[in-house]
């Protein structure tokens, strides 16, 4: 097998705590061909310092540090600019990836000709000490070829499994080209509702590999909540909407989307009422779009 370099691109910004073991486990791997891009947005603790001096130790690590904080999608769009892999994979800096993730999925992505390899994920939540785990044991460690149309309706409904694999950016491999004309959108919420589907259309074929290779982490200061933000609930809508264009424009089937857009706006709905925003323009743009389901 050849070895092409794979850049991993890790948005860094107020992750003293955890940024060390992030960057171990990439360094553990048992490929060694990589870059790590490390774009430090703009932190406020020690995590520049951090990139710095690993920086300093491995010729592959390269720090870019932005003044001012962009956000995670300006800063995923920096390291995809700065990329030089033939292949990329997105690293969260409080994450961590499994020493033979770069390695097994480089291989399946080589050997089957695939352009996008998925990997499972598991949870470490670190409030409780739990781990969590969603691969089936009937398929672990099993590879399976998807069509397009598959990995699209799996965005939005998998049997009783979790989705998430196929939705966020992380713990995929994706040949670089499909970035070629792609970047993630500017000061979004849900930026990878409005993206990951448009690699799925760019791509001749996808593979699942049933392991769990990616460790999401949750923490205090984890993006987990369940309090109503009205821009992020907009933004969502607005993201299904542009994966409907995008599926129509590619002639795929739209229908499992175009639920789940209906049970958003439902939601969002019920949200803006409790809220007492039923006077708001967001409230009359829901209505409207609602009421397109019914004629």
């Amino acid at each position: 097998m050849n070895k092409p370099l794979i850049s991993i691109i890790v948005p860094v910004y107020n992750v003293e705590n955890y940024l060390d073991e992030c960057i171990q486990t990439v360094l553990a791997q048992t490929y060694s061909n990589w870059e790590l891009l490390l774009i430090n947005d703009g932190s406020t603790d020690s995590s520049g310092t951090i990139c710095d001096d690993y920086a300093k130790s491995d010729e592959r690590i390269y720090i870019k540090h932005i003044k001012k904080s962009k956000g995670v999608s300006e800063a995923r769009n920096t390291g995809l600019s700065l990329a030089k892999g033939e292949y990329i994979t997105f690293l969260d800096s409080d994450d961590g990836i499994r020493e033979d993730f770069l390695e097994t999925c480089l291989t399946t992505a080589i050997q089957h000709e695939v352009d996008i390899v998925i990997g499972h994920f598991f949870i470490w939540d670190e409030r409780n000490h739990t781990f969590y785990y969603f691969v089936e044991q009937a398929q672990k460690d099993q590879t399976e070829f998807l069509t397009v149309q598959e990995a699209l309706d799996r965005q939005v409904v998998w049997k009783n499994l979790n989705t998430a694999p196929f939705v966020i950016p992380c713990g995929k491999l994706f040949k670089a080209s499909l970035f070629d004309t792609l970047r993630f959108p500017k000061n979004k919420r849900y930026e990878d509702e409005y993206t990951i589907h448009k690699t799925f259309l760019k791509a001749k074929q996808i593979a699942l590999i049933h392991s769990e290779f990616y460790m999401y982490r949750r923490h205090g200061q984890s993006f987990m909540t369940t309090d109503f933000n009205l821009k992020t609930s907009m933004n969502n809508i607005e993201a299904l909407e542009e994966r409907i264009v995008d599926l129509v424009l590619a002639k795929k089937d739209t229908e499992l989307v175009r639920q789940k857009l209906y049970n958003v706006l439902l939601h969002t709905k019920h949200e803006l009422e409790v809220h007492q925003c039923s006077d708001s323009l967001e409230y009359l743009r829901v209505l409207n779009k609602l009421e397109l389901f019914s004629e």
